[in-house]
Parts: structure tokens; sequence; C-alpha cells
């Protein structure tokens, strides 16, 4: 099941991004929901994703920079990005500037949660041979 963690203060983006992902996984899928980047911290500390979308700009003009180090912490085994409308800012020029995985135009987001999915597919059948492999005698 590929597991979400959608962070923004915007519940419809929750929809559109559901909607999005039971479209392109059949309804194998998670999506867990965290209007403040604290409820995303505390769901961290307790469970893991394979992708965290942490929307750029929050309520109170707290943005990815505050947001993106405290998320990071918790987030070792799950890629980190921004999702965000508005790409001009200089930190969002490069995903190593704020040591994210990658920056994403919401616009783009659907596109992008389709390759997502796509390379989460191939790294667990990719696991999955090398499980079997592993445990397949030696032929000698």
């Amino acid at each position: 099941m590929f597991r979400v963690l959608l962070v923004d203060d915007d519940p419809e983006e929750s929809i559109l991004v559901e909607r999005t992902l039971r479209y392109l996984t059949r309804d194998n899928f998670e999506l867990v929901y965290a209007a403040w980047c604290i409820d995303a911290i505390e769901t961290l500390a307790v469970r893991s994703f394979d992708l965290i979308c942490l929307d750029n700009q929050m309520r109170r003009n707290i943005n990815a920079q505050i947001n993106v180090p405290r998320l990071k912490q918790l987030a070792e085994n799950s890629r980190l990005v921004i999702l965000t409308s508005d790409t001009n800012q200089l930190y969002l020029s490069d995903p190593s500037i704020l040591g994210v995985d990658d920056i994403v135009d919401k616009s783009d987001a659907a596109e992008f949660l389709k390759r997502e999915i796509r390379n989460w597919r191939r790294n667990r059948l990719k696991s999955k041979l090398n499980k079997t492999n592993d445990m397949a005698p030696n032929a000698a």
C-alpha cells in the first residue's frame, strides 16, 4: 500500500490528492492529512510513509523553510517533497537548498504522483526479486 502524508492548511487539497491517488492506485493507498506541521510531526513519531507532501505556504506565513527541518528529523525513510503554487521563491529554485527530494508545482501534482507511484511499484518489485534471489539456493 502506497502511504502518503499530506501537510497542507487547505483541506480541499487533501480531497484532490485523494481523488488522484484513488484513480492512480485503484484504492491501494493510504492518505493521512495534517493541517499543521505539528500534527504531521506527531504522526511521523509513530508511523512511516512512502511520500510526504508539504505545502510551501501555510497559515501565519509559515513556509517550507521553517517546516522542512522539523519534518526531516522524523522522515528519514520517506521522500519529502514541497507542493507549491508559487515556485518563484529563491529557496524553491532547487530542492537541495531545502534538502528535499523534489519541488512540485501544484498544477503538476497529478503527473508527479503518477511518477512517484510508478517508482514505488518498481522499487517494491526490485525488493521482492532481491528477497527471492537471497532465498534461492546457490547453483554451483
